[in-house]
């Protein structure tokens, strides 16, 4: 269970507020050198020492339909080129971690991190999609557990 902290609280809670709760993204992976940080605000914020740049996104949670998936969606408006390069260098999905600060106390994260993958990114002239999901449920193997000799030798040893 997440906890979230007093001020966001507050600030969530209140008929009116004069505290911006700012959404932080970055974009992590072996072959993206230094991650790319983002924030969805119209100016750059420096929260614990790392400058998150202003850039359009959107995480859209899905619904209560229980036939329906349980991953997040992201879209990430194409204004600049620097997250589309990020991605066509890679091969395996990248780390989203998403954060939620004040932006009165940028470096006091308020809710998360929250740890995703970025699966089946596309783009064109004006977006990027993708979906989020905590855990790749669908390529596990099945079933979850076996005995075999080449991972138990004990158990067929005589």
């Amino acid at each position: 269970m997440r906890t979230i902290g007093v001020s966001l609280r507050e600030a969530l809670m209140a008929q009116e507020t004069g505290e911006a709760i700012l959404s932080l993204m970055t974009i992590d992976h072996e072959d993206i050198n230094p991650p790319i940080r983002v924030v969805q605000n119209d100016t750059d914020i420096v929260s614990r020492g790392n400058t998150f740049v202003a850039y359009p996104f959107d995480i859209g949670v899905p619904g209560d339909d229980p036939d329906r998936s349980t991953e997040l969606s992201l879209t990430i408006d194409n204004v600049d080129v620097t997250i589309l390069q990020g991605l066509r260098a890679i091969v395996t999905p990248p780390v989203i971690t998403l954060e939620l600060v004040a932006a009165s106390a940028p470096d006091t994260v308020e809710l998360g991190p929250m740890e995703f993958k970025l699966y089946g990114a596309k783009y064109d002239a004006m977006t990027i999609t993708g979906q989020l999901r905590t855990h790749d449920i669908l390529n596990e193997a099945f079933p979850g557990n076996t005995f075999t000799p080449g991972n138990h030798p004990g158990k067929f040893s005589r």
